[in-house]
């Protein structure tokens, strides 16, 4: 036998489904007609979309790649990144904070989409910054300024 009567179906016997292929087509082998477009539901993935995506994705394309993470404190193609920075530490799957966050990342110290870069690094005396645009918020002892770049000559020990 080269196909089945019924394009949803495929084995020696015709009697196993493709049911989680695109539009339930798959030739006699079980592999799905449309190689291009995602298994049902995005939970399957492989050429017979048979195969479960990892159980950290909740979501998952054709090849295995995470498009949405089973948490929101992972993010990236295998949703084995996390956004330990972020207020609540919780992320998008892009890993940027959720929009919804406070001016601060979680760790004050960092700014950022993704609340990974280093206040430090914008303002050498800087310790504590606003997440969207790292403009300081805390200096150093004896600094002070909008970019940490004053020193106090007059100030208490």
């Amino acid at each position: 036998m080269t196909e089945c009567q019924s394009e949803s179906n495929f084995g020696e016997h015709c009697t196993d489904e493709c049911s989680n292929c695109p539009n339930n087509k798959c030739d006699i082998n079980g592999i799905c007609k449309d190689e291009t477009s995602n298994c049902k539901n995005n939970i399957y993935f492989g050429p017979k979309c048979d195969q479960e995506c990892d159980s950290k994705c909740n979501k998952c394309n054709r090849d295995g790649t995470c498009i949405a993470c089973s948490d929101d404190h992972n993010w990236g193609s295998n949703c084995d990144n996390t956004c330990p920075n972020c207020p609540g530490q919780t992320c998008e799957s892009n890993g940027n904070c959720e929009e919804y966050s406070s001016e601060f990342c979680g760790n004050k110290a960092f700014y950022g989409l993704k609340c990974d870069e280093e206040c430090s690094n914008k303002y050498s005396n800087c310790i504590e910054c606003k997440k969207e645009n790292g403009d300081c918020d805390k200096c150093s002892d004896s600094y002070f300024g909008i970019d940490c770049g004053q020193q106090c000559s007059n100030c208490p020990d």
